[in-house]
């Protein structure tokens, strides 16, 4: 066993002082990208909010201050959303600094996969699944039933349903990551299908703004694809795990 010397508790809070300065510099630059990023989202947001009062036939606000908070806190959703990809990149660079150098060059492209699905799993929210929710919701509209839509709960029920889709799209880069790691293997995904559907149904009821059989098929839909694709994706990573064994321990394999 190696002697606790004054050297070595030096030097190993030396170590720990330079991952918590590397910590604070990385949370300081994700921070004023999401500033920079939404003071742009603050003259996008009103594009967002015309196209979002369309989906319903009256918008009211009820507080003087509402529809310009409202804004504002859309603003900043919006930034970090367009500065997803720094947030992401930072991430993965302080987490690559534990991985050998192989390993950091073959999981970067993580990095814009990620980026990738989360718009892809919210521009489909935003275009489809949100107007096809709120026409539903509408329709239930009659003579002497008519909807008048508060404009915060609108730009609320908005952002809890883009942004769990974006986050479910990202559940094949995590796939891909932790059966990398040797922690996922496909068998236990195929074997536990049923339960995943069921775990998914459950999900689905917390995460969607309301708890209606409608909002929740639209969310356990891609959720439920996103897991199948997670399977093949293991699928793929152990089947290249298995073949490099392989040629490992093959007469004349390294």
């Amino acid at each position: 066993m190696a002697e606790l010397t004054s050297d070595t508790i030096k030097d190993g809070a030396l170590k720990v002082l330079n991952r918590l300065e590397e910590v604070r510099r990385r949370i300081i630059v994700t921070l004023l990208g999401v500033a920079a990023s939404s003071a742009a989202g603050w003259y996008l947001s009103p594009r967002i909010l015309a196209r979002l009062t369309k989906l319903v036939p009256k918008v009211i606000y009820t507080t003087p201050a509402e529809a310009f908070l409202t804004q504002i806190e859309l603003a900043i959703v919006i930034g970090i959303f367009l500065a997803l990809p720094l947030i992401l990149w930072e991430l993965w660079a302080f987490v690559a600094t534990f991985l050998p150098a192989a390993q950091r060059r073959k999981t970067f492209w993580v990095v814009p996969a990620a980026f990738l699905l989360f718009v892809g799993g919210a521009s489909f929210c935003f275009f489809f699944v949100l107007p096809a929710a709120l026409r539903f919701f509408m329709s239930f509209a009659s003579a002497d039933l008519r909807p008048m839509i508060q404009f915060r709960s609108l730009v609320k029920f908005a952002e809890m349903l883009i942004i769990p889709f974006g986050l479910v799209f990202e559940m094949p880069v995590v796939a891909y990551f932790l059966a990398r790691v040797g922690i996922l293997r496909p068998e236990p995904l195929v074997k536990n299908r049923k339960l995943a559907l069921f775990v998914g149904a459950i999900l689905a009821a917390l995460i969607t703004p309301t708890p209606d059989p409608f909002n929740m098929s639209l969310m356990l839909a891609p959720m439920y694809l996103m897991y199948e694709l997670s399977i093949w994706i293991a699928r793929l990573v152990w089947r290249a795990r298995r073949a490099r064994a392989e040629r490992e321990t093959a007469p004349g394999g390294e």
